[in-house]
């Protein structure tokens, strides 16, 4: 397996025994396996039976669109999670929640922390499709499965020939949705600032989309430079709540996540909050960005970090984002 993969649990309550037979993953939504890509490692959590399978290593380069009817058909008819992903089975293996709770007594320990942490995010999140994990969860939970797990049944995975990948054709066909946004940066398919900020990360900063932060809030896209975070919120000119007051909400749970802080080689020192408006949005005005950065400043003076924020516009044109600073 690959060192330097990037971690991910998946989520079924009643197809678990067709994702095993295929090697196959399906989500609904184009940003749900937006960022899982070869060599990446995965894990499958059964929330019906709370048992997790895994560790499976991820053999397709993007995810694709197979129209097989693996988990059936809706009530319209369609295909059922269509956007896939492939992964080998050999070392995966069975292991029960409780088997995996019960392995940490010591509550001095940080190991019993780090459990206690991953067993709350995957059982209150059991109702999506994916989500990432932090490189010493993934190693971890690595750990602990090999040791405590159950031998199931391996199955060699085959990849459909000819499949049409997710992006960019399926996602820049469609009208634009805040998750179509979230896979256009995943892939930096950005103009303009956007795409400056983005290159003023260095080149191994992680990029987690629907990173779970407090009480089980997802962060659209959160950049980890180490000594430097970035937290951004994507609201469509549609959209009526309040990309600021939610993405300070954000950094309250940031500053104090354990997923974040523990096992760091650097010190987080500043921390990025950029609001992805599309132009239109209504709080695109001045009185909403002044106070935006009011309370910047304020949390960062008083927490002792450099807060940055951003308020940057957007549009769609030429299958990229079109982007711009907003200055008041």
């Amino acid at each position: 397996m690959n060192n330097i993969s990037d971690y991910h649990v998946f989520f079924t309550t009643k197809f678990t025994q067709e994702c095993l037979e295929h090697c196959c993953f399906g989500a609904s939504v184009s940003n749900s396996l937006a960022n899982v890509k070869a060599g990446d490692i995965a894990f499958l959590f059964d929330g019906l039976k709370w048992v997790i399978f895994g560790p499976f290593e991820i053999i397709s380069d993007e995810q694709c669109i197979d129209r097989r009817p693996i988990w059936g058909r809706d009530r319209r008819g369609n295909v059922r999670y269509k956007n896939r992903v492939w992964f080998r089975t050999e070392m995966a293996k069975a292991t029960p929640m409780v088997k995996l709770y019960s392995s940490e007594r010591d509550a001095s320990r940080v190991s019993f922390l780090l459990n206690r942490h991953i067993v709350a995010t995957l059982i209150a999140n059991k109702q999506v499709n994916s989500t990432p994990m932090t490189r010493t969860e993934g190693n971890y939970l690595i750990e602990k499965a090999l040791q405590l797990g159950n031998n199931i049944t391996h199955n060699r995975p085959q990849i459909p020939p000819d499949l049409e990948p997710v992006f960019p054709v399926s996602v820049l066909r469609r009208p634009v949705s805040e998750a179509g946004v979230e896979v256009l940066i995943l892939n930096k398919r950005c103009q303009g600032y956007f795409y400056e900020f983005l290159t003023s990360f260095y080149g191994q900063a992680s990029y987690f989309n629907q990173f779970v932060l407090g009480f089980q809030r997802q962060v659209d896209v959160l950049m980890d430079a180490e000594d430097r975070l970035a937290l951004i919120e994507i609201k469509l000119a549609k959209n009526k709540q309040d990309p600021f007051g939610q993405i300070l909400e954000y950094l309250d749970y940031c500053l104090s996540s354990f997923r974040l802080h523990h096992n760091r080689s650097k010190t987080i020192e500043a921390i990025d909050l950029v609001a992805l408006l599309e132009n239109g949005n209504q709080y695109l005005e001045k009185s909403a960005i002044s106070a935006f950065s009011r309370r910047c400043a304020e949390i960062g003076e008083k927490e002792n970090v450099k807060i940055y924020p951003h308020t940057v516009i957007f549009k769609i044109t030429s299958q990229s984002l079109e982007t711009e600073i907003c200055v008041t």
